[in-house]
């Protein structure tokens, strides 16, 4: 039995969804006889890059009446089934080389045998080595008339512009969230399963709008849905979802300012085999679609704002953390706390102006309440100005991968210590006197201040020292609340 992806694959360009920008210009093209000698399909996997590659070859070959490709005709059913002579699909993960490119260049002189033209697919041809890549330039600046090159891959950015600029390229999307569940909803009506609105929607949400990952989920789901409706639950287990719902649960425990819970709560993805990246790449995504729905409806993102940013400052400490998870404890210690002081605070403020309004009349209490505020800022006014700003996430990152790059052991121990802006020089706080030696040594120096000089846009002075015993002990027994 064939995979649903392949039983569903579009056989006509009227039945593919989603990339009407794409099919619209193709047919034009071929209705006015204006069809390029080379083509190349950008964009993410399973959004029906090469899947339309192969339309276009039928078109160009289709020798049946009306709208091309008719689907019906010897050369479209050949093609359909892989068969076709003329048409000649390469892998370029595992044909990569120059050899293959040069047998490619000899034999597309020969004219078709058999369609009216040879057409040439290249899948994630950004796999083709620079060499390949070069004694491709010469084909695809020159082709014969009977020729056609379409390209398709997953990552643009690796195509040399050389080859680009010789191409009529075409980006492919996403779906969203609608089309897919609408895709999923009708294949799951042709193989008469049962499926409740949720679980569809949840395939969707999963697949990230890759209609092929869609369908091998529910190709995957199958088996369990022909008698018996699945329940969203089980869903998620068959799926291998729970990681998902992993990243919502711990947004949860934040929000609640649950710190002991959350870092438990972290501790315990080890023990289900959960990969910390993947975890913390789903608990941003959470976060982003929150921003985004918050917004939509008029609402204050601050908060998902600022947990994406310093889960994102998480993701980048990873690697060089020597206990993997301490940065997202870290982080997860940051944001409940800091949000946990700043309600505590409200709260006061709050008790304060009420127990006041309730003593007096509206006029004294206004007065009072003045009165408080000038006082306040009088004591701020009279206190010492010390600048001190913790590194944005972003600058911070961008610190910590710009010394990486030239230096990885000094990336690793920068990634580990505490660093903010005081007084306008970046302040650098480590462990241990042997640490503050390799960061004021010359070279190290030297790096560090050609970095921050790169990303203030003016120069920066660095200093270092070490956290003093009360302070260290005091972060640690934070992290692992040690009174």
């Amino acid at each position: 039995m064939k995979a649903l992806y392949r039983k569903y694959r579009p056989q006509r360009f009227d039945e593919v969804i989603g990339q009407d920008h794409v099919i619209r210009t193709l047919s034009r093209a071929l209705e006015g006889d204006r069809l390029g000698h080379a083509y190349l399909f950008c964009g993410p996997r399973g959004v029906g890059k090469t899947t339309v590659a192969r339309l276009l070859a039928k078109a160009v070959n289709c020798i049946g009446k009306g709208d091309k490709p008719c689907g019906v005709c010897n050369n479209c059913q050949e093609i359909a089934e892989g068969k076709f002579i003329d048409l000649i699909e390469i892998d370029a993960a595992s044909n990569r080389g120059i050899d293959e490119m040069r047998d490619l260049r000899d034999k597309i002189r020969f004219s078709p045998s058999v369609g009216k033209k040879k057409v040439y697919i290249i899948d994630e041809v950004h796999m083709l080595t620079r060499e390949a890549f070069n004694a491709l330039l010469k084909t695809l600046e020159e082709p014969p008339a009977h020729s056609l090159f379409i390209f398709a891959t997953t990552e643009i950015h690796k195509v040399p512009q050389t080859v680009i600029s010789r191409c009529q390229r075409f980006d492919f999307r996403l779906g969203d969230l609608t089309k897919v569940t609408d895709v999923v909803k009708t294949i799951a009506k042709r193989e008469k399963l049962k499926l409740s609105d949720e679980v569809a929607e949840l395939i969707s949400r999963s697949s990230g709008g890759s209609y092929r990952d869609a369908q091998s989920m529910l190709d995957q789901l199958s088996s369990h849905i022909t008698k018996d409706e699945i329940d969203f639950a089980e869903a998620v287990k068959l799926l291998n979802l729970s990681s998902r719902q992993d990243a919502s649960d711990f947004i949860e425990l934040l929000k609640s300012f649950k710190t002991s819970e959350a870092i438990d709560f972290v501790s315990n993805l080890d023990d289900k085999g959960t990969r910390l990246e993947e975890f913390l790449s789903n608990v941003i995504s959470a976060l982003r679609d929150e921003v985004i729905e918050t917004l939509k409806n008029g609402g204050d993102s601050r908060w998902a704002r600022k947990a994406s940013q310093r889960f994102m400052q998480a993701t980048g400490e990873l690697k060089y953390s020597p206990i993997e998870s301490l940065p997202i404890e870290l982080a997860t210690i940051e944001l409940c706390q800091t949000e946990e002081i700043e309600g505590v605070q409200q709260e006061v403020k709050t008790e304060k102006k009420t127990s006041i309004q309730n003593s007096v009349s509206p006029e004294q209490a206004e007065k009072k309440i003045d009165g408080l505020a000038q006082e306040q800022e009088k004591s701020v006014g009279e206190a010492p100005k010390r600048e001190i700003i913790s590194l944005s996430a972003s600058k911070r990152a961008a610190f910590v991968s710009g010394v990486s790059e030239k230096n990885k052991p000094l990336g690793a121990l920068l990634a580990s210590s505490q660093i903010e802006y005081r007084d306008g020089a970046v302040k650098i706080y480590v462990e241990y006197p042997i640490y503050v030696a390799k960061i004021r040594s010359k070279s190290a120096v030297a790096l560090i201040e050609e970095v921050l000089e790169a990303i203030f846009s003016q120069k920066v002075r660095m200093e270092c020292e070490v956290c003093k015993e009360d302070d260290l002990s005091e972060q640690i027994g934070e992290v692992f609340e040690v009174d």
